[in-house]
């Protein structure tokens, strides 16, 4: 934990022991996890893209910059199919 950072970006320097731990990807993996734990039970974009944008928005203050942009990316394209899935599929 950098002292000097922490009033800038406080829960970011807090949580940057965990994160250097146990590295980035294990976060984007377990994200992934998620979002396709959630899309085969529930078989709905729906759902899926809810779980991953809230995601997005509750860890984003937490992950580093470019896991949280990999995240957005995820939750943008989730969102895509959850239209692509609305207006052309039905």
């Amino acid at each position: 934990m950098n002292v000097t950072n922490f009033w800038s970006n406080p829960i970011t320097e807090a949580f940057s022991s965990y994160v250097g731990v146990l590295g980035v990807w294990f976060y984007a993996g377990v994200f992934t996890i998620i979002g396709l734990y959630v899309l085969m039970k529930t078989e709905s974009w729906p759902a899926c893209a809810a779980v991953l944008i809230f995601g997005a928005l509750l860890f984003s203050a937490l992950l580093p910059a470019h896991l949280v942009f990999t995240w957005a990316v995820a939750s943008a394209l989730a969102f895509t199919f959850l239209l692509v899935d609305i207006f052309v599929l039905k």
